[in-house]
C-alpha cells in the first residue's frame, strides 16, 4: 500500500530536503508525487533545461526507499512561456486576456501551449522513465482551465461540425430561432462570451463538453508519451474532470474519461432518503451534542428548505428515491 502526499522539495532550500526525508521515513512515508509545479526550474527558458536539482531529489527518495510519483508541470507554465506566446494566454467569457501570476494560466487549443506541453512530457520521460523511483506518472494536475480566445472558437467549431455534421442540425439542436440566433455559417458560431442578457444554454452546454473533450486530448497526448518510455503506471487519480454531470441529467455521450474525481456523489440512487433526514440533522447538530452531518446531508437539508427534493416509490422494491434519481431510474 502506498502512503504519502505531495512533496515540492523546489520550493524550500536544499538542506531542507534532508530534514524532509528523515520525518517520511519516521512518518513510514513510501510514495511522494513530485514536480507537480517545477516547470519553471526545469525549464528556466524556452529549450533549456535544468535537471540537476531534480536529479538529486529522485536519488535521494531512492536512497531511502520512497518511490516517486513524477508530475508533468503543465497546469502552471513558466513566465517566459507567457511573454513568449501571448496568445496562449487564457481568455475569459468577458474578453478579458489573462497574464501570468498564478497557476492555470494556459488556453489548451493553444498550438504553442500543446507543442510546449509535449516537450517537457517528452524530455522527463526519456531521463526519468526509466529510473529506479518512478513508480507512476502524473499526469498535469487537476484539469478545469477553460477559455474562450480565438484558438478556442476556431476548435470549437470544427467540434461542433463533428458533432452536429450540419448548420441545420445544429441550429434545430440550439433551438436557435429563439431571440433571432439563427446561424447561417460556421464562422459566425463563438465561445459563449459574455452578452447582453442570458446566453442559449444549449450553447453553454455544447462548449462545456468541448472544453472537456480538449482537455482529455492533451491529457492524451502526454499519457501516450508517458507510456511510450520505461516506466511506472499512470496514476488514475490524478485530476478532476472538466465535464461533470449535474443533478437528474444523464451524461450526453458515454463519459469515457481519462481520469477519476475524487468527490463524493451528491446522491445515491440505491439508498432510500428521508427527506427530511438532512434537515433534522442539521438542527440537531446546530443546536449542539451531535456530530455534523456530511455533505450529502447539508445539501439534502439545502435542497429540501427549497421544495427541490421529491420523493416516490420504487414500483420493484418500494424504496423511496429523491426525485432526481427517480428520473435518471428512469431513462
Amino acid at each position: 500500500m502506498y502512503f504519502g502526499g505531495d512533496y515540492n522539495p523546489e520550493q524550500w532550500p536544499e538542506d531542507v530536503w534532508l530534514e524532509d526525508v528523515r520525518l517520511m521515513r519516521e512518518a513510514k512515508v513510501n510514495l511522494v508525487t513530485v514536480g507537480v509545479f517545477s516547470w519553471a526550474r526545469l525549464e528556466p527558458s524556452e529549450g533549456v533545461y535544468d535537471f540537476g536539482w531534480l536529479d538529486r531529489v529522485m536519488d535521494l527518495l531512492h536512497d531511502n526507499y520512497i518511490q516517486v510519483n513524477l508530475a508533468t508541470p503543465t497546469a502552471s507554465p513558466p513566465p517566459w512561456f507567457g511573454l513568449a506566446h501571448p496568445d496562449a494566454m487564457p481568455v475569459r467569457a468577458d474578453g478579458t486576456r489573462l497574464t501570468h501570476g498564478s497557476r492555470d494560466t494556459y488556453c489548451v487549443n493553444a498550438p504553442a501551449y500543446r507543442a510546449a506541453s509535449r516537450r517537457i512530457a517528452t524530455a522527463l520521460a526519456e531521463r526519468y522513465g526509466a529510473h529506479p523511483a518512478t513508480a507512476m506518472w502524473h499526469v498535469h494536475n487537476e484539469y478545469g482551465t477553460t477559455c474562450h480566445c480565438d484558438h478556442c472558437a476556431t476548435a470549437f467549431r470544427a467540434w461542433l461540425r463533428d458533432r452536429h455534421k450540419s448548420l441545420d442540425a445544429l441550429n434545430d439542436a440550439w433551438t436557435t430561432a429563439f431571440w433571432s440566433q439563427y446561424y447561417s455559417a460556421w464562422e459566425q458560431i463563438m465561445p459563449p462570451r459574455t452578452t447582453q442578457y442570458r446566453s442559449n444554454p444549449a450553447h453553454l452546454l455544447d462548449y462545456r463538453r468541448f472544453c472537456s473533450d480538449a482537455l482529455l486530448a492533451h491529457y492524451r497526448e502526454q499519457r501516450d508519451i508517458l507510456r511510450a518510455r520505461p516506466a511506472g503506471r499512470l496514476p488514475r487519480r490524478a485530476a478532476r474532470p472538466a465535464r461533470r454531470p449535474r443533478r437528474g441529467v444523464p451524461p450526453p455521450y458515454p463519459p469515457r474519461r481519462a481520469v477519476r474525481w475524487d468527490g463524493r456523489r451528491l446522491l445515491e440512487r440505491d439508498r432510500p432518503v428521508d427527506r427530511r433526514h438532512g434537515d433534522r440533522d442539521l438542527r440537531r447538530w446546530r443546536s449542539g451534542g451531535h456530530p455534523a452531518p456530511g455533505r450529502r446531508g447539508q445539501r439534502l437539508a439545502r435542497l429540501d428548505q427549497a421544495g427541490r427534493v421529491r420523493t416516490r416509490e420504487r414500483p420493484d422494491t418500494g424504496r423511496r428515491l429523491t426525485g432526481c434519481s427517480a428520473r435518471l431510474r428512469s431513462l
